[in-house]
């Protein structure tokens, strides 16, 4: 398949906003800066708590046309996941941070997202994917 490399420029507007449900859905498309896609996304975030603090739940409804939808559900799933799991770690860490003590502009800033380690770790969680699929016993989707 070889090195995949979209980079969109778009836009993204808060759709809904109800403090009372903790609840933010947020509307995004773009398009690929050298006209080969476009995306389009509509992420839904809830707060909810827990007996160890408050849990965040993030549905996201992503539409790809162009390049970027032709490389499989997998591969956009796992890069995906990757992404949530880099910004959930740098949100904590921002949550973190304040409950410390610390105003926001003390803490710094999210490194810049790698291509180069996103797609190695995308590859590694389908390697995991495969080797379950081969050695653990079948389990159907819930679905």
């Amino acid at each position: 398949m070889g090195p995949v490399k979209l980079q969109f420029a778009g836009t993204a507007e808060i759709k809904e906003r109800d403090d009372d449900a903790k609840r933010l859905v947020v509307d995004a498309a773009g398009a690929d800066e050298k006209g080969r896609g476009q995306a389009a996304m509509l992420v839904t975030a809830t707060l909810a708590s827990t007996a160890k603090g408050t849990k965040v739940e993030v549905a996201q409804d992503l539409q790809l046309a162009g390049a970027a939808a032709q490389y499989g559900r997998g591969m956009i799933s796992d890069v995906s996941s990757v992404l949530m799991r880099d910004f959930a770690t740098n949100m904590q860490n921002r949550i973190t941070a304040v409950d410390r003590g610390l105003s926001p502009d003390q803490v710094s800033g999210a490194a810049p997202a790698s291509g180069l380690g996103i797609g190695l770790r995308a590859t590694w969680m389908a390697l995991k994917r495969v080797a379950r699929r081969f050695f653990l016993p079948y389990q159907p989707n819930p679905s």
